[in-house]
This record gives structure tokens, sequence and C-alpha cells, in this order.
């Protein structure tokens, strides 16, 4: 049994895989919540010990610290901690672009039904 024909079964009925899928997304997101706040301490915490660890190193060494290098995990770290707004912020964006084109997904389906 694959994932789609049980996530059929499980769900309401559908018109379309795009009206399953925002469906799944909108009921998802509240039970994973405690799972994303998890993942982003880990991601948080990881993300810090690594810059804090190359900043002492160059600091142990005495040599200058490269601030460079640390934007990655920096940014890293901050997509970590700030993902539920991103991903409301794709979601958003991507939304409209989903609402746009849907109009384009009726007419090829008309299409294929005459």
């Amino acid at each position: 049994m694959t994932l789609l024909t049980l996530l059929l079964q499980v769900s309401i009925p559908v018109k379309s895989l795009q009206e399953l899928l925002d469906n799944l997304y909108n009921e998802m997101l509240p039970l994973c919540a405690d799972l994303v706040n998890v993942g982003r301490a880990l991601g948080g915490l990881g993300a810090l010990i690594f810059i804090a660890s190359k900043v002492w190193r160059h600091q142990a060494e005495g040599s200058p610290i490269e601030f460079f290098p640390l934007l990655r995990p920096f940014a890293i770290g901050l997509a970590i901690s700030l993902f539920p707004s991103m991903l409301g912020i794709l979601n958003g964006v991507l939304g409209g672009i989903s609402s746009a084109t849907s109009s384009i997904v009726l007419t090829q389906n008309q299409d294929i039904i005459q």
C-alpha cells in the first residue's frame, strides 16, 4: 500500500493532489509543533557550539577571528530558529503562485474531459 493511497483513505474526499497536500499541511503543522521546537533547540545549540569552538580555537592560537567562515553556521542557526516564520513566508509566496496557476490547471482538466 502506497503512502498516497493511505492518505486518500484517511483524508477527506479530495479533487486533486494539490488539495490533498494543502489539507495534509494544515492538519499536520499543529501536530508537529513540538517536534519543530525540539529540532529548533537542537539545531540552535549545534550552531552555537560550532561557532563557539571556532572562536575558541582562534583565541587559543592567538590569531584574529575570521568572521566570514562563521557566517554560514550563523545563517543556518538563524534559519533554524526562525523556521516557523520562514515556512509561513514560503507558504504565502508559493500559495500565491499556486492559486495563480490553478486557472491553467482547471482549463487543462476541462480540455481533457472534453
